[in-house]
């Protein structure tokens, strides 16, 4: 429950609502709407506020996967003994269930469900429930991007499972056409056709869960091509050579490439009259059989000619070469199953070329995707089928491409050169290009770094960089094996930078679309020192897995930095230098600490705030952060032109005086502007995440010059002292009554 200053208890007549019955949920586990039996019952969480109730386990019916935000409860009562599956298929968004047996809020957590139908909504499963058995049922959001909304929740007992629910009951079909099948009710076999890897665990992704069988007869000869395209179900296709429980894997594909991702697709080529096949359709994933839907079967002349290994295009020297891996299959070319060079996860939907060298030298080969997103590359030395894999590659091109380097190529030399992509739905256009090795940037060696100064964002290109194994002249484990078989920072550029002033500054990636790594060293040559160094910290901004160091200055002090890569990952990409704490000799304002600690929340630390002249130009240049706090409550920050008070609110101590000015979505929204907005939670680390966009790093909020104040059009202006400080939710232990109360984190005096 959000904070509120008034509570109102009402006294109500209990009313148990039975089948189709217009029960809406309560809004809190203390007041539980009742509904008993099998049947429809609606549900609306347009207006429902968040409880933080997970049933004394957070592991299970609690946010460790996502925050459970805007739910609703009801009590029901099982009238009849079994399982019963609770399902709210068709709605509008992304929901979870959570079951808690008792009937308010000391229930206890059963069983919780993420997991999706076919289209939206969940499904959760109640095991051995009995007669008279009471439940405490909550639906709630998955996190604040799924706003609330009307549904229905339906109870009943889970469907009997299909007449061709196990490979030794098989449904005969042959020819070509569509065949309807009925995952609802389906068991999971865990058949995999004598193969764990291909057909156990679908390309190393899930095996075929609630799934079902068929033996199909071709009746003429040619190639074929199976999918559950258009179903609109994420599914799974394993393809067995025989007619029973005897027949072993020869195919399996997790996700197209169809319309949507989910939808399975695989191709079959010679097939000769009277072959049979023991085709398996399953779910991926969901043990919960969510739909029925068409298996396709039909014969194609659209496949490329250079599908498979023994098929490959013919090219040879340098240029630029086109491929369209639209109606490509997935060959497994390359031995998936084993790791090795050619071992970068899965390739599919991929073709072939039989590439031979005109020239010696060192050659580079690079799958630029144009409608493909996310290429991958394998390099085979030899001809044909029996070529030996020499290198593979996924990402060490520009953004998701893929990019390889081969040393001392001779005239002459062939390689199978083998192009697909990540997943099996990113088809479409893209190229290869051969062409010379081009040379690393000049400051690819700390020799020669380049020099930058001021704070604020630094472009870079690491493509063509190499890995130099720098480390500063006191090799430290703090500036070594950021990258996997080998130290120091992979792809490595140099810089050197001279701190303006005296404080702590922070050097990260989070503007970054890879996995960036970087060390900071003091001095500006060969000879620098280790410091410290990173390549993936539980900062909060949009970057996968960015990198940050943090680090001291003085002013005048040179520092050489190095920025690259975790592992093989290049491209054009950028860091940014801001200043976490101000020294004596940054003029941009002064920052006063004051009225704190603040009190501490219920996991007992006190929030404390930060703050950071980022020197962005843009707003007030302030940028406010908040550490230690109540992971998973939410938060936003105050303004006051003064703070002498001394209030006890809630938990904790609100110091700022009237007026004051709250950057939050009411104030944004009334006064038109969303800048004003620093609604933010607390991630796993204690740390202010920006949940509306109103940071550049994704921490904190960036403050802007309006201020949240009547009348509008007030600004802060240069030589203004402003004091600041951060509301957040503080549940409240023990319960019953969670989220019902707030706190406060220390204040800070600003003077721009």
């Amino acid at each position: 429950m959000r904070p509120s200053l008034a509570f109102v208890a009402a006294i109500t007549t209990c009313v148990v609502l039975t089948s189709s019955a217009a029960a809406q949920g309560g809004d809190d586990c203390s007041v539980p709407d009742p509904i008993a039996g099998l049947g429809s019952f609606g549900y609306d969480t347009t207006s429902a506020t968040t409880s933080g109730f997970e049933g004394g386990n957070n592991l299970v019916c609690g946010s460790v996967y996502g925050v459970l935000e805007a739910d609703a409860f009801f009590v029901w009562t099982a009238t009849t003994p079994g399982n019963v599956q609770v399902t709210n298929c068709g709605g509008a968004s992304d929901t979870i269930l959570n079951a808690h047996f008792g009937s308010d809020c000391s229930a206890t957590c059963v069983v919780s469900s993420d997991t999706p139908c076919c289209d939206t909504g969940t499904h959760l499963l109640i095991p051995a429930v009995g007669t008279g058995d009471v439940y405490l049922i909550q639906v709630a959001q998955w996190t604040w991007s799924s706003p609330g909304h009307a549904g229905t929740l339906v109870f009943e007992v889970p469907p009997i499972p299909p007449g061709n629910d196990t490979c030794s009951s098989p449904s005969a079909i042959s020819g070509t056409g569509g065949f309807a099948y009925d995952l609802r009710g389906a068991t999971t076999s865990n058949f995999d056709g004598n193969d764990p890897i291909l057909c156990g665990l679908a390309l190393l992704g899930e095996p075929a869960r609630a799934d079902v069988f068929f033996v199909w007869t071709a009746v003429s000869a040619g190639d074929y091509v199976f999918d559950t395209c258009g179903v609109g179900c994420d599914t799974v296709l394993n393809l067995h050579q025989g007619s029973d429980c005897t027949a072993t894997c020869i195919d399996a594909n997790d996700d197209g490439p169809c319309g949507l991702q989910g939808e399975s697709r695989l191709a079959l080529t010679g097939v000769a009259a009277g072959d049979e096949f023991l085709i398996q359709a399953g779910q991926w994933i969901s043990t919960f059989g969510n739909h029925a839907g068409t298996l396709n079967i039909n014969l194609t002349t659209t496949l490329p000619t250079h599908d498979d290994c023994f098929t490959a295009r013919v090219i040879s020297g340098p240029g630029a070469f086109a491929i369209d891996t639209t109606n490509a299959t997935t060959s497994l070319y390359g031995d998936p199953g084993q790791v090795g060079p050619c071992f970068v996860g899965e390739m599919a939907s991929d073709v072939f070329f039989q590439w031979t060298a005109v020239t010696g030298g060192d050659v580079q080969f690079r799958l630029s995707g144009t409608t493909v997103n996310d290429t991958v590359l394998r390099l085979h030395a030899g001809a044909g089928c029996g070529s030996t894999c020499v290198a593979s590659d996924e990402d060490s091109g520009s953004g998701l491409d893929a990019r390889l380097q081969v040393s001392g190529v001779q005239p002459g030399d062939t390689f199978l050169v083998q192009c697909g992509s990540a997943l099996a739905t990113d088809v479409g256009l893209a190229t290869l290009e051969i062409g010379p090795w081009a040379p690393p940037p000049a400051h690819n060696t700390c020799s020669a770094p380049l020099v930058i100064a001021g704070f604020g964002s630094f472009a870079f290109d690491n493509l063509d960089a190499t890995t130099s194994s720098f480390m500063g002249s006191n090799p430290d484990a703090l500036c070594s094996a950021t990258a996997p078989g080998t130290t120091g920072v992979a792809r490595d550029l140099f810089f050197t930078w001279t701190a303006p002033c005296t404080g702590t500054a922070v050097l990260h990636t989070c503007n970054s679309d890879y996995i960036a790594s970087v060390s900071v060293y003091a001095g500006d040559d060969c000879g620098a020192t280790c410091l410290e160094g990173s390549d993936s910290v539980a900062i909060s901004c949009a970057a996968p897995n960015p990198a940050e160091v943090v680090f001291s200055t003085n002013q005048g002090m040179p520092f050489l930095l190095q920025v690259g890569a975790w592992s093989e990952s290049s491209g054009e990409e950028s860091f940014d230098i801001v200043i976490a704490q101000l020294g004596p000799t940054c003029t941009a304002g002064t920052i006063t600490p004051g009225c704190g600690p603040g009190n501490p929340h219920h996991l007992g630390a006190s929030a404390t705030l930060l703050t950071s002249f980022f020197g962005s130009g843009s707003g007030s240049g302030l940028r406010l952060e908040c550490t230690n706090g109540p992971a998973g409550e939410f938060a936003f920050f105050m303004i006051s032109p003064s703070a002498n008070a001394s209030l006890n609110v809630f938990n904790g101590v609100l110091c700022l005086d009237a007026p004051q000015g709250r950057y939050n979505p009411n104030v944004a929204t009334n006064m038109n502007a969303p800048q004003l907005n620093s609604l933010g939670v607390f991630d796993g680390s204690g740390v202010f995440t920006n949940l509306v966009g109103t940071s550049a790093s994704g921490r904190g909020f960036d403050v802007p010059s309006e201020l949240p104040l009547t009348p509008p059009g007030q600004v802060i202006a240069p030589g203004d002292t402003w004091h600041f400080q951060c509301w957040y939710r503080d549940q409240v232990a023990p319960l019953p009554n969670p989220g019902s109360s707030a706190n406060f984190s220390d204040a800070i005096e600003v003077t721009f």
